[in-house]
């Protein structure tokens, strides 16, 4: 999954209850630019925010992937057995009735997958 990181769409959430960071980036959509582990620490993530473009470093507990909300959309799978794969939204219903999904070099190969596995994608990936 590290191939499509930073095309993943993601979502602060969760930083007004514990005050964290104030809670002002409570809600800010954006990209994870960068992240690596580091033993004994809470893990962080670089964040770029879609509204202004402004990088800042995440704990990652408080970033949630968006789901997808269309037909069309291409989403990565983030758990199960297409985990890594890229896919297209076929037919979305609601969130509890599993999304039917295909790949975008086969149209015809359909499956579905829960909507908590699913991740949306921008279109391309940041160029450093």
């Amino acid at each position: 999954m590290a191939g499509y990181l930073n095309r993943i769409k993601i979502e602060i959430n969760g930083t007004k209850e514990t005050n964290y960071l104030d809670g002002r980036y409570e809600r800010r959509t954006g990209r994870i630019l960068a992240a690596e582990e580091a033993p004994g620490f809470e893990q962080k993530a670089t964040v770029q925010f879609t509204d202004t473009l402004e990088e800042m470093d995440i704990v990652t507990k408080y970033i949630v992937p968006l789901r997808p909300t269309y037909s069309g959309e291409e989403v990565v799978v983030l758990s199960g057995r297409h985990k890594g794969e890229l896919l297209l939204v076929r037919e979305l219903e609601d969130e509890n009735v599993p999304v039917v999904v295909s790949s975008k070099a086969n149209p015809s190969d359909i499956d579905t997958v829960g909507i908590k596995a699913l991740a949306t994608m921008y279109d391309e990936p940041v160029v450093a």
